[in-house]
């Protein structure tokens, strides 16, 4: 059985797993298109083994709430990257309820 962890970086948002042991099976760095500061929020494994990793990424369009678009990857048992679903976000697209 093999154990996932997650770290935070200011400039790329890595998952990996690891064996029993801590040595590393595999490891990923997700980038966004603006190579600013990505953090994942959460993460999941389903019963195939597959990682689901979801998260915020900067936009490059402010530097408050706005610049925060959110995403999340898909990764197989092995670490091949299988899709990404990106949603841009921020306060221009949340409902008011005014």
């Amino acid at each position: 059985m093999s154990v996932l962890t997650i770290a935070y970086v200011l400039l790329l948002c890595p998952a990996s797993a690891h064996a029993q042991g801590g040595v590393p099976l595999w490891t990923n760095r997700y980038d966004g298109p603006v190579h600013g500061s990505d953090s994942a929020t959460a993460i999941a494994v389903d019963r195939s083994g597959n990682v689901f990793v979801t998260g915020d990424s900067w936009n490059g369009r402010s530097n408050d709430d706005r610049s925060k678009d959110y995403l999340t990857l898909k990764y197989s048992s092995a670490g091949v990257p299988l899709w990404t679903n990106h949603f841009e976000g921020g306060l221009s697209k949340m409902a008011s309820s005014g």
